[in-house]
């Protein structure tokens, strides 16, 4: 039965579908199975230019063909008939042309009561279609073909449109946008609440109060979280009553970057310019003054104000103007760049001279034309003053030669001078060495050589200043030495100067370097284990023969393989770059080996970055050994000493249980021992050799009671003396029992001290304080606890209070202190307690 609600919804859906129908471009109508018009669409009455209420109830044919009767192949007479969809393309006169006319039938509890026919004018459509097509397929070549990113969004701030190039700046692709908010992925927070409330005025209006029709710089946002300039032109667009916005956004980051570099530049150009030490001064074309600096302004004595469109020759010393202003025509039909310097001299307010040594730069504009010349300067009026200095200082010259390590000689074909190094170097004196040429301190093999250098040097001719040459002393050893050579005003004349430094040794050093690189390479061709050589960023270089052949890589192959594709698994590719970034280096690296053929092997690395004195890598060095037998030996030796450690525990119970067996009464006592033991000796920290040796002993500490009659064992009363006696003598007897199995631990002498004390009273031998091993007092006093606390034949059991009290009260004159210390610490704390025997050793 239907409700009000049915209802509802009924009338919410015809609602909503008649909202739908009447967005379409097409024309649609509703008919009834009499070709009645039910209800048309905005489009249809527009088309046939009548209001919607002249159309309801006429003949749909009347309106379209202005017939009486149907058209033969009206699709809705084939509809009537089949109640299936039909189309045909019709000559529709109401509209003047061709329309492709579709009918669907409209069907209630599964009764045809009409048809929704859909019109679309093809004639016109198809070439708007066409024509839209067209400028779609334009936008789209050119959003795509744009280096400028484009952006769409609607009223609600989610993007619509997305081109390539946005992709590129942003990092986003079209389907990561499409839907979301554009604020939430390329906007700074600090923009987004102001964004929000242009889109809402964009809505209502399609305008804005920042964005629309402007082009701004603002920061956005990329996807990995950096922050960039860009420029963004925006209009707003309407499209099926509802506003969008499109933006074309270029990123300006560079471009500010550069504006920077460039204010940055000019601000360093104008500070090196107004404060270098050198003067300079600008000139234009035409021999002004354009701009000076404060220290030719200072040299000159003039103010700048002074000098600014000032003739510069009127500031040239009369000798020397025309040698400039040649100077200035030649910058005109040269290229841009530094002329050579000259030395030129300036006349200042005063008329003070002043010596300049200038270099110029010619600078020209972009159309070739002459821009005007900087000059900089150096005021070389007190070189002049030391120049005349320097000639009286030659003798000063020559002592500190006299002093200097390295031979320090001047010559033309023969010595002229030499040092005292050149006499030690060649062996010769002073005095044979100005008769002889220069050329004939030099070993035969080379001599010729030199002496051509030593004549084209005089000649003018270019040859090298710095190489190494062989000598041959005096005493005919041969020396290497570091030779430098120039040309020198010496005497009236050019001559030669030349220094030598005894290089001998490094010589040596670097044939010991060749023959160890040659050593290195025997051993890296003939190794049995991989080695191999990475670059800067661990990419392979070098794998030697053995390596290639375990990893089953041809080299070719290895060349784009870094160190760590050698190891199979992320995880231990993690841990060698940890190791590596930490340290620097990794040591018996275990891993597995990735070979061609997926062969198992495990293998060990040994591997160190090289690196320079700044601490930058340089490449990579390292040894893979292929332990995979050794491994497997290992394996099995482990596996080996397991199965001893079980059989020695098997052992090891089964003597404690002999104890057991024959003294009943104290059944489970050396297992408690032993947990007591064991935890005093965590609580106090001891190693876990150490830990087990007294877990070892507790188990076995009584085994010397197996000698001691049963009637003495179990006799209710007190002992005689020498009763006692007798049990005194068990720590010896499980001494001779336990002292030639080979334990792993000093597991007799523990139990021959588990009844030693402190103050010497214990037994068997009287020991005293550092005298007794930690294990044994840590097994005393376990043992004293442990045998107050249970019940014994002579007595029942006392408490575990009492015997905490014993302990206590003797602490540090029977028992250790630690220990004793420890063990209350564990009953307590509630961290230990004794648990029930079953009559059975567990």
């Amino acid at each position: 039965m239907e409700t009000d609600f049915d209802r509802k919804v009924l009338n919410f859906r015809k609602r909503w579908c008649k909202l739908v129908l009447e967005q379409f471009m097409e024309s649609i109508m509703v008919l009834d199975k009499r070709f009645n018009i039910v209800w048309v669409n905005k489009t249809f009455s527009e088309r046939v230019n009548l209001p919607k209420t002249e159309l309801i109830g006429r003949k749909c044919y009347k309106i379209l063909h202005l017939s009486d009767r149907p058209h033969k192949k009206c699709p809705y007479i084939q509809l009537l008939r089949d109640h299936k969809f039909h189309q045909a393309a019709l000559n529709l006169k109401a509209l003047g042309g061709r329309s492709l006319i579709s009918v669907a039938p409209i069907k209630m509890d599964n009764e045809l009561i009409g048809a929704l026919c859909i019109i679309r004018y093809t004639d016109v459509e198809e070439s708007l279609q066409e024509q839209l097509r067209e400028r779609t397929r334009l936008l789209r070549a050119i959003t795509e073909a744009s280096k400028d990113a484009i952006v769409m969004i609607d009223s609600t701030g989610a993007v619509v449109f997305w081109n390539p190039a946005a992709e590129t700046l942003f990092g986003y692709t079209q389907a990561e946008v499409f839907g979301r908010r554009l604020d939430e992925l390329i906007m700074p927070p600090k923009y987004r609440k102001r964004f929000r409330k242009e889109l809402r005025k964009l809505k209502l209006t399609g305008k804005t109060d920042i964005l629309m029709g402007k082009t701004i710089e603002i920061e956005a946002l990329k996807k990995n979280g950096e922050i960039i300039v860009v420029e963004i032109s925006t209009s707003a667009v309407r499209v099926l009553s509802q506003w969008y916005a499109v933006g074309v956004i270029r990123d300006v980051t560079e471009r500010k970057l550069m504006e920077e570099q460039l204010r940055n530049s000019e601000r360093k150009y104008r500070y090196l310019f107004e404060n270098s030490q050198a003067m300079n001064v600008i000139i234009s074309p035409e021999g002004r003054i354009l701009d000076i600096n404060e220290a030719m302004a200072r040299t000159l004595g003039y103010s700048k104000d002074e000098l600014v469109g000032k003739r510069a020759l009127s500031l040239i010393a009369p000798e020397d103007r025309r040698k400039i202003w040649e100077n200035i025509i030649k910058f005109r039909e040269q290229p841009p760049g530094w002329t050579p310097p000259t030395e030129v001299t300036v006349l200042g307010k005063t008329g003070k001279r002043t010596f300049l040594f200038a270099a110029g730069y010619a600078e020209f504009f972009e159309d070739g034309k002459f821009a005007g010349v900087l000059l900089t300067a150096i005021d070389i009026t007190e070189r002049k003053l030391a120049e005349q200095q320097l000639r009286e200082s030659e003798e000063k010259f020559r002592t500190l030669a006299e002093m200097a390590a390295s031979a320090i000689f001047i010559y033309r074909e023969k010595f002229l001078y030499v040092n005292r190094a050149t006499e030690e170097i060649t062996g010769y004196s002073k005095d044979e060495l100005y008769r002889m040429h220069v050329w004939d301190i030099v070993h035969p093999s080379q001599r010729e050589m030199f002496k051509q250098r030593v004549l084209g040097r005089l000649s003018g001719e270019n040859v090298p200043n710095r190489y190494e040459v062989k000598i041959l002393r005096k005493d005919n050893k041969i020396r290497w030495i570091d030779f430098i050579g120039g040309v020198i005003h010496y005497e009236g004349g050019l001559a030669c100067i030349g220094t030598a430094l005894d290089i001998t040794e490094r010589k040596e050093m670097m044939e010991k370097l060749r023959a160890s690189e040659a050593k290195y390479r025997s051993i890296f061709l003939n190794s049995k284990d991989l080695i191999f050589i990475a670059n800067e960023k661990g990419y392979l270089t070098e794998i030697n023969p053995a390596g290639l052949n375990l990893i089953g890589y041809t080299a070719e192959e290895t060349r784009n393989m870094r160190i760590e594709d050698l190891i199979l698994g992320e995880q231990k590719r993690q841990e060698y770059r940890t190791l590596m970034k930490n340290f620097g280096y990794v040591k018996d690296f275990v891993f597995r080996l990735n070979t061609k053929l997926r062969r198992e092997v495990v293998a060990l690395m040994t591997s160190v970055a090289l690196m320079d004195a700044d601490g930058n890598i340089l490449g990579y060095n390292g040894i893979v050994r292929d332990v995979t037998q050794q491994r497997l030996y290992e394996q099995q030796l482990e596996e080996s000493v397991r199965q001893q450690k079980r059989l020695i525990g098997e052992i090891i119970h089964a003597m404690s249980r002999i104890v057991e067996v024959r003294d009943p009464y104290t059944s489970g006592h050396q297992r408690r021992v032993a947990e007591l033991a064991v935890a005093i000796a965590n609580e106090m920290g001891l190693s876990d050799d150490r830990i087990e040796a007294i877990r070892v002993a507790g188990l076995l500490h009584d085994i010397g009671k197996i000698v001691i009659p049963l009637e003495i064992l179990n006799k209710a009363g007190q002992l005689n003396d020498l009763e006692f006696e007798f049990i005194k003598t068990h720590p010896k007897v499980g001494y001779d029992l336990l002292k030639d199995i080979e334990f792993p631990w000093p597991v007799a002498e523990i139990v021959l001290q588990h009844h030693e004390r402190l103050d010497g009273s214990g037994y068997p031998n009287g020991l005293k304080d550092g005298e007794i091993m930690l294990e044994a007092r840590i097994l005393a006093v376990a043992d004293v606890v442990e045998a107050m606390s249970s019940h014994r034949p002579y007595r029942p059991a006392l408490g575990i209070e009492r015997a905490l009290a014993e302990i206590e009260t003797n602490r540090g004159t029977k028992y250790d202190p630690d220990v004793v210390d420890a063990c209350l610490k564990l009953f307590r704390e509630g961290k230990f307690k004794f648990q029930e025997s079953n009559g059975s050793f567990n």
